[in-house]
């Protein structure tokens, strides 16, 4: 199992901000499944800092544990496939 870190960008416009949420919609919560349509089984991501509803970022760091037996590139782009255009994996 690999340990990954990558760099989001997103428009908080549609979110309550960046932390799951039960009942709200967070970038968190759809960035996870996201992951889950790709087969990851992890509980959270990891992030370096959150931020509130409606706020933007262009650098949020994640990280998690993932068995991906592709190139790194190709998760870059299925994670991408299955975000809405409001969020995106830079790197």
């Amino acid at each position: 199992m690999a340990h990954y870190k990558l760099i989001l960008a997103y428009d908080g416009s549609l979110y309550n901000g960046f932390q799951r949420q039960a009942i709200k919609s967070s970038v968190q919560g759809v960035f996870e499944d996201a992951l889950r349509k790709l087969g990851w089984q992890g509980r959270a991501v990891m992030p370096s800092g959150r931020t509130d509803s409606g706020v933007h970022a262009l650098g949020q760091v994640v990280s998690f544990n993932f068995e991906w037996k592709h190139p790194d590139e190709s998760l870059l782009n299925a994670l991408n496939a299955n975000l809405p255009e409001s969020i995106a994996v830079q790197s």
